[in-house]
């Protein structure tokens, strides 16, 4: 009887302590999940949507990466929803090119004076492709290049940039010129010229149809010879052309006679300086041979002549200063008109019609013209 009673109460007590044991047990766990749970607000969940209202961080002490995603082929490891640029995402490729396939900013000119579009793709901080395997939308870098270290590329831009002396600034200035062979009504370019002295030495820059060339402004841009006064017949440093502008650059005439030579040409020139000075019979711009340009803001000086209008030239010039000793405008045949134009030296109209409206000498007096 005494050792029944015994045998139940050990069988009570090794019960009651396993049940205590687990109790211990479930609220160490529990107490520990509890824990995890309110310092994490709540767990990441695999396939399921999860959201926070702070900033996740992810720190691995030690080399290596701190995250590896992988996928199957093809497929992109990461996917984002906004177009802001991720600072310090150092791109490998854009839309599948390295930097090396890219017109580098401030380039020389060579004989590929133009890149190709890559997938019109013309800002380096839209990656398509960062490191062959992230999807970028707005990377930071390229290749370690942020994107004003790559020249924008163009289809019919062709840009002149400095090249070393003001000689081989011209040379580079004329192959850029003369690198356009296709242009056309429709197929116009332009010849954007960087800041710089571009001199031509013994040669002269001749205009072509359908191409602008585009300085960097009159204080800026310098086309210039260094042609000596012996090699001077009728030459000049610009020759002009139909279907074409030129604006916002300074041409110099040198020890020559002309700077601007229109001959059977009509170009539109805007916010261009035109300047001739020297011994002898110099014009800023000469016009002959029915040619009619249309000149805007023109600072046109010649040590005798501004500008000089011959054989059925009828040009068009307004909001501009004409200067020189002989005459600040000689025109002869055809009609000429000209508005809101400082006219400083003579004036001379010979066999031709001129139309003038608002124009003024040095000192603001208005001039009228004969």
């Amino acid at each position: 009887m005494l050792r029944s009673a015994a045998s139940k109460a050990m069988w009570i007590g090794r019960m009651t302590s396993a049940v205590v044991g687990l109790a211990v047990i479930l609220a160490l766990v529990l107490g520990v999940a509890s824990m995890a749970m309110s310092a994490t607000r709540q767990p990441f969940i695999l396939g399921k949507q999860n959201t926070a209202d702070q900033v996740t961080k992810l720190i691995r002490h030690g080399a290596g990466a701190a995250l590896s995603l992988e996928v199957h082929d093809g497929q992109p490891p990461m996917k984002v929803n906004s177009s802001g640029k991720v600072a310090n995402l150092n791109s490998d490729l854009l839309d599948g090119k390295s930097d090396t396939d890219f017109y580098a900013a401030g380039s020389k000119v060579d004989d590929s004076l133009h890149a190709d579009s890559a997938d019109s793709a013309t800002n380096a901080t839209n990656a398509q492709n960062a490191d062959n395997a992230t999807t970028a939308d707005n990377a930071d870098l390229l290749d370690n290049k942020d994107s004003s270290d790559f020249q924008p590329s163009y289809e019919r831009t062709v840009v002149v940039s400095p090249v070393g002396t003001d000689t081989e600034n011209g040379t580079a200035l004329l192959a850029a010129l003369s690198s356009i062979t296709d242009a056309s009504a429709t197929n116009a370019y332009l010849l954007s010229i960087e800041p710089g002295t571009y001199d031509l030495g013994t040669g002269s820059l001749q205009m072509k149809e359908y191409v602008d060339i585009q300085g960097s402004g009159e204080l800026n841009t310098l086309i210039t010879t260094t042609v000596t006064p012996e090699e001077c017949i009728q030459f000049a440093t610009l020759y002009g052309a139909d279907n074409a502008e030129l604006r916002f650059l300074t041409v110099r005439a040198g020890a020559c006679s002309t700077a601007i030579y229109n001959n059977s040409a009509s170009p539109r020139l805007t916010h261009v300086t035109a300047s001739a000075s020297g011994a002898g019979n110099y014009y800023g711009v000469y016009k002959r041979e029915s040619s009619s340009p249309t000149m805007t803001n023109v600072t046109a000086t010649g040590s005798d002549y501004g500008v000089t209008s011959y054989n059925a030239s009828s040009p068009t010039i307004k909001q501009s200063t004409l200067s020189g000793s002989t005459y600040s405008l000689e025109h002869e045949d055809g009609t000429a008109k000209v508005a809101d134009t400082q006219l400083v030296g003579p004036v001379a109209n010979v066999n031709g019609t001129l139309h003038c409206f608002g124009n003024y000498d040095e000192n603001l007096a208005a001039v009228t013209c004969p």
